[in-house]
Order: structure tokens, then sequence, then C-alpha cells
């Protein structure tokens, strides 16, 4: 589904609304990564990734069976954009044991996307 309006809804993957910390102690209990997204309603390119890539089938699969989705919009959760010192978006970061391992900045493709986390999902324990 594309989005062709000015605002994308939540990607369903991340509709719990987990905060931060709540990703990073369930992540740790599941041995699980946690994949926080970064985005706000005004940024163009964020509406793009939330209506193709965060919805694609093969990436909403991967988020379920390998992390812990945190949805971090920038202008109401500063405290938490601060703390994965966000500075553009979109961008996506994987955290292992509340640790950055990884970071995409920019609207990916879902292929793009697949590539990004192919070298981190070995440190799933599922």
């Amino acid at each position: 589904m594309q989005w062709r309006g000015s605002f994308a809804p939540r990607p369903p993957v991340f509709d719990e609304g987990l905060s931060l910390a709540q990703g990073i102690d369930r992540a740790g209990e599941q041995g699980k990564l946690v994949i926080a997204y970064g985005s706000a309603s005004w940024c163009g390119p964020c509406q793009t990734y939330k209506s193709t890539t965060l919805v694609d089938d093969g990436v909403v699969a991967w988020i379920r069976r390998h992390a812990e989705p945190v949805y971090v919009n920038i202008d109401r959760q500063q405290l938490e954009a601060q703390q994965l010192g966000i500075a553009s978006i979109p961008v996506t970061i994987l955290l292992k044991d509340g640790k950055e391992v990884a970071r995409l900045t920019g609207a990916a493709s879902a292929d793009e996307f697949m590539e990004w986390v192919r070298p981190w999902t070995p440190l799933v324990q599922n």
C-alpha cells in the first residue's frame, strides 16, 4: 500500500506502543533486538517509509520474529529521541542489550532494509 496523503499512520507492527525502556526490557527477556524507528508527522520521507517499507510483508515478519518494535515520535518523545541520538529522520536503529548495534538513516526500500538487518539476525536467540 503506497500512501498518497501527507500523513501515513503508524505501521501496525509498532501499534503496541512500547516505550524505549519497555522495548529494551522485553527484548532482553526474549533474547531479541530492539528496533527503534524515529519519525515525525512533518517528515515527508518518513511518511513514505511508513507506508511502504514498514508495512512490507517480509520486513514485518522479520520485525515480529527478531525484534521488539519501538516507535519514537521525535516531537512527542524528545527524551527518547535524545537517548537514541536521533539527529535526522527517518532513522531505524537496532539495539542489542540496550546498546546500538546498527543505524539506518533515510527511507530505505524493503530490500535495502532486509540487507541492512541480515548481519544482525544471528545476534537473535530465537
